[in-house]
C-alpha cells in the first residue's frame, strides 16, 4: 500500500452525514428541505441535521416552498453524492485535483452518467443538466476551493513510489551514524519565475485539504509547464534549521566579462551574489557556486562547532597536582572534538549540474583539500516531500515577497 492509498482510507463521510447547523431560521428551513429533496433523507433525519422540528418541516414542504423541486426525479443519488465526494479527495491526494469549472463539471457529469445509464464508458458530455441542478449538485457534496500548485508529471509518479521515502530514511541512518545533526545541509535553487505568479483554482474536500496541510503539500494539477526564470536563490539549510548560505544567482547575456567564469561577491554573513554570462555551462556555474559559497560556510559551521565544544577547555590548566587521567583527558580533548564533528553531510536534489560537480570536480576538489564531505541526493523528482528545502518555507517566501513588488 503506498502512502496516498494509506491516507485515502481516512473517513470522509463525517462532514456530509453531519453538517453544519444554520445560524437563522431561513437557511435551516432551505437545508431541510435541500435533505429531503436532494439527499433523499427521511423527514426526520432531515429535520434533526437541520435543527428544525418535523412538524415545521412537513408544512413546509406541504405548502410549497421551493415546490418547484418537490417530487422531480433525482438525476444523482446521495450514493452518487458520496461517490463524487470521495473522488475529489482521492484525485487531491494523488496531485491531480479538477480545476474550477469545466473539469470539476466533468466529474460530476461521469457520475451523472454512470448513474442514469449504469454504464461508466459514457462520454460526460452526453447528457444536459441545467445550471441550477449542477449548482445544487455542487452544494451538496460539500466541496471547497482553493488556489492550487502545479506539479510535473514526474514529481507527481515519485510523490506515490512509497520507496523513496523508504530509501531516504534507510540512508539517512547511516548518514547519522557519523555526521552531527547540526552539520548536515541540504541545498536547493529557488527559482522567481516569469510566469511563476498564476495559479489554478481547484476543487478539493475538507478532508484532502487537511491531509496535505499535514504533509505541507499544497492541493495540485499534474501539469508540464516551461519554466521561464528570471532569478535564482541557492539556499543552503542546516540540521539545527539555520541557514548559513544564501547565493543569489543572476545569469545574464549583459555579463560579458564573465564568460570565462563567474564572478562571486560574498556580501558578508554567509550571503553571496553570483553573476555569469548565459553562455557559460550551468555545471560551470554550480561548480564555482559549491567551491566559492556553500562548501566554505559548511566548512566555517564546522568549525564553530568543534570552538563551541572546546570553550570549555579553553581556561582549564593542565597542573602537576592532577592525576595522570586527569591530564591525559584535558590533554586529548581536541582530538576527541575533531573527532566528533570529523564529517559533513550536504545533500542535494538530482538536477544534472549538480550531480556532474559533485562527482566531478567537487570530489577531487576536496580530496585534495582533505576534507571529509559526505554527498547524497534525494530521490528523483520527489523532493517535495523529503527534502528539508522543498518543506520549508522558503520557497513560498521569497515567492510572495517577488510577486508583492
Amino acid at each position: 500500500m503506498t502512502t496516498t492509498e494509506a491516507l485515502t482510507s481516512l473517513n470522509s463521510d463525517d462532514l456530509y452525514e453531519n453538517p453544519v447547523i444554520a445560524n437563522n431560521t431561513a437557511e435551516r428551513d432551505q437545508n431541510a428541505i435541500e435533505y429531503v429533496e436532494v439527499r433523499l433523507w427521511s423527514v426526520r433525519k432531515a429535520a434533526m441535521k437541520a435543527g428544525i422540528e418535523r412538524t415545521r418541516l412537513r408544512r413546509l414542504l406541504k405548502n410549497g416552498l421551493e415546490s418547484k423541486k418537490v417530487g422531480r426525479k433525482r438525476i444523482l443519488s446521495e450514493e452518487g453524492i458520496k461517490k463524487v465526494h470521495s473522488v475529489l479527495t482521492d484525485k487531491s491526494l494523488h496531485l491531480v485535483a479538477p480545476t474550477e469549472g469545466v473539469e470539476f463539471d466533468k466529474v460530476i457529469l461521469k457520475e451523472i452518467n454512470h448513474h442514469t445509464s449504469n454504464n461508466s464508458l459514457v462520454e460526460s458530455d452526453s447528457i444536459n443538466v441545467s445550471r441550477s441542478t449542477m449548482l445544487r449538485i455542487k452544494k451538496s457534496i460539500k466541496s471547497i476551493s482553493v488556489i492550487g500548485d502545479i506539479k510535473s508529471k514526474k514529481r507527481k509518479t515519485e510523490y506515490e513510489n512509497i520507496r523513496n521515502p523508504l530509501s531516504l530514511c534507510a540512508v539517512l541512518d547511516s548518514v547519522f551514524d557519523i555526521v552531527e545533526p547540526e552539520l548536515f545541509f541540504s541545498s536547493d535553487d529557488v527559482s522567481v519565475l516569469l510566469n511563476g505568479w498564476d495559479k489554478p483554482k481547484v476543487i478539493t474536500t475538507l478532508e484532502a485539504k487537511q491531509i496535505m496541510d499535514e504533509l505541507n503539500i499544497g492541493v495540485s494539477i499534474t501539469e508540464e509547464v516551461k519554466k521561464r526564470r528570471v532569478i535564482t536563490f541557492n539556499i543552503t539549510v542546516q540540521g539545527n534549521n539555520r541557514s548559513p548560505c544564501m547565493v543569489i544567482k543572476i545569469i545574464d547575456k549583459m555579463f560579458t566579462e564573465y564568460k570565462s567564469k563567474p564572478k562571486v561577491f560574498n556580501m558578508s554573513n554567509g550571503l553571496y551574489v553570483l553573476l555569469a554570462s548565459n553562455e557559460l555551462s550551468d555545471t560551470t556555474v554550480t561548480e564555482y557556486m559549491y567551491k566559492k559559497c556553500i562548501v566554505v560556510e559548511a566548512l566555517k559551521c564546522q568549525e564553530n562547532a568543534i570552538e563551541r565544544d572546546e570553550l570549555g577547555f579553553a581556561n582549564t590548566e593542565v597542573l602537576s597536582s592532577q592525576s595522570e587521567q586527569q591530564q591525559a583527558l584535558l590533554l586529548t580533548r581536541d582530538t576527541t572534538v575533531r573527532e566528533k564533528y570529523k564529517w559533513i553531510a550536504l545533500f542535494c536534489d538530482g538536477a544534472q549540474p549538480q550531480i556532474d560537480v559533485i562527482l566531478n570536480q567537487l570530489n577531487d576538489y576536496l580530496l585534495k583539500k582533505q576534507k571529509n564531505i559526505i554527498f547524497g541526493k534525494y530521490a528523483a523528482q520527489c523532493s517535495m516531500t523529503q527534502s528539508v528545502n522543498d518543506r520549508g518555507k522558503m520557497h513560498s517566501i521569497l515567492h510572495e515577497s517577488f510577486k508583492s513588488t
